[in-house]
């Protein structure tokens, strides 16, 4: 499977790993047919009102004022529905770049973890610390993966485009401070490592374990 090649000990983090990677999965599904939808409907729109346009030339003079009407209606109709597909496609590219996020902090987690599980340079109390750090930050992703299937959701609803945008600006906030304390931390236990060597051998073997130059 996706996690076979993680030792034993990282094993605990898993279940909200996965539970990550399957809410990613899910909203980037839902976005796809969504967004598909969307632009369907464009294209539907596009095409009425090119067969309105067509039939001002077939028209008799008499009934210009009654067809005039009806376009006008049908291009109030078009020019929202295409401002309302636009703003929610724009919305649907950011809530990917956020879900991308979230799998960059998934994908940060299981190296990061796997190295540190492999590394005999940490105390057993140091590696459960550093299980419950990644244990609190996979939790807020977990948390953030169900705003953004939430917010996927609320796409066809009352949800104001204001709303929508607000909500996933906040989302991404969060998933972008996570993702730069996971870094951070996995910097950081590489640097605790390379302080407890002892000589450039032991060094050297350290620095291939974490991928180091």
């Amino acid at each position: 499977g996706a996690w076979a090649g993680v030792p034993h000990p990282a094993r605990a983090q898993l279940p909200v790993a996965e539970v990550i990677a399957q809410g990613v999965a899910k909203v980037i599904r839902a976005l796809d047919l969504k967004v598909q939808r969307l632009e369907n409907k464009t294209i539907v729109l596009t095409h009425q009102q090119k067969i309105l346009c067509n039939q001002l030339s077939l028209d008799r003079l008499a009934e210009i004022s009654s067809w005039a009407e009806r376009r006008r209606q049908l291009l109030q109709q078009y020019y929202t529905s295409l401002w309302q597909v636009k703003d929610v496609i724009a919305s649907a590219t950011r809530v990917r770049q956020v879900a991308a996020m979230e799998k960059d902090i998934t994908r940060a987690y299981v190296r990061g973890w796997a190295q540190v599980a492999a590394d005999e340079h940490y105390t057993p109390a140091e590696k459960d610390y550093i299980r419950s750090v990644y244990s609190g930050i996979l939790s807020q992703a977990a948390d953030a993966a169900g705003e953004l299937t939430g917010v996927v959701k609320d796409f066809r609803t009352s949800m104001s485009d204001a709303e929508r945008s607000t909500r996933i600006e906040q989302v991404a906030s969060a998933v972008r401070r996570m993702y730069g304390d996971i870094r951070r931390f996995n910097t950081e236990n590489q640097l605790l490592s390379l302080s407890r060597a002892r000589g450039a051998r032991e060094r050297a073997s350290i620095e291939t374990l974490y991928g180091l130059p």
